[in-house]
């Protein structure tokens, strides 16, 4: 099955197979559009890059941007799966 964080933001489920779909939960979805993960990191790239992130930190340079929103779009995915499972 594949994880959460590869699942599109918004899937479009169809009745029928195509070559670019992945089975989940029985259901079959179609794989184009940016993935939760990619969705939540550009968000949180958003909110870093809003709140001054490398203007009052000179230390933070704009490489590392994505890195913070990546590490916040995993945590995110991470803690939501382990409420999935409680």
């Amino acid at each position: 099955m594949t994880s959460n964080k590869d699942m599109p933001i918004v899937p479009t489920v169809v009745d029928t197979h195509q070559c670019d779909i992945k089975e989940s939960g029985g259901r079959y979805i179609t794989s184009n559009g940016l993935t939760k993960l990619e969705h939540f990191a550009g968000l949180a790239m958003q909110g870093l890059l809003a709140g001054g992130y490398c203007i009052d930190d000179p230390q933070n340079r704009l490489e590392d941007v994505s890195s913070e929103a990546i590490g916040i779009a995993e945590t995110l995915l991470a803690q939501l799966e382990e409420k999935d499972c409680e």
